[in-house]
């Protein structure tokens, strides 16, 4: 759904931001809670319910293991807070699985530049799809405009931008992405952005 259009189609006084209720099926709720991120500027908050397998992902502070891609997502985009939790013997037929109920509360504000958002979600897919490596390693094989190349031919950021940008975070070369808090990924992708192909 074009949340724009919808927003749009709404006979609401101007500045009116839309709520946004839901019961979220577990294969497409990270989908979902991406695009409504995305459209923040929008919406003023969403009651979602979803797998408190998700709902764990999604509230992930740093330093655990649920702690992901989309954990950072969230904290940077809005508030977000566990309301309660739902039992199997609440739905019928009863899932083998239990549902929390979520609160996200959007700040109005400026979103994130569109290219430091799009490097952002790079330097973070990257970081988060090699969760083993140190993040200096992960992210130095991402494709740039300019720096080494790879045994693929293509051109990456190489390891001095990757150390510079962590060296100015103050993190350290063995960093983990699990480890790194929100506002430091921000700051990573801004050293990073004009360099990222």
């Amino acid at each position: 759904m074009d949340l724009s259009a919808l927003s749009s189609s709404l006979e609401t006084p101007a500045g009116t931001r839309l709520r946004i209720i839901g019961n979220l099926p577990y294969s497409v709720a990270t989908a979902v809670v991406r695009k409504l991120l995305e459209a923040g500027h929008l919406v003023s908050d969403a009651v979602l319910t979803v797998q408190s397998e998700v709902a764990a992902r999604l509230l992930a502070g740093p330093g655990g293991h649920d702690y992901g891609y989309i954990s950072v997502l969230v904290a940077l985009h809005c508030r977000a807070s566990r309301l309660f939790d739902i039992g199997p013997a609440a739905f019928v037929p009863q899932p083998k699985v239990r549902s929390t109920v979520l609160a996200l509360d959007f700040t109005p504000g400026p979103p994130l530049p569109a290219a430091a958002r799009r490097a952002l979600e790079k330097i973070l897919g990257a970081a988060f799809g090699q969760r083993r490596k140190t993040l200096a390693n992960a992210l130095r094989e991402l494709p740039a405009r300019e720096g080494p190349t790879r045994r693929d031919g293509m051109t990456c950021l190489g390891r001095e931008p990757v150390t510079g940008s962590l060296a100015r975070c103050g993190l350290s070369v063995q960093s983990r992405p699990e480890d790194v808090p929100p506002s430091d990924w921000v700051a990573i992708a801004s050293f990073l952005q004009d360099i990222l192909a």
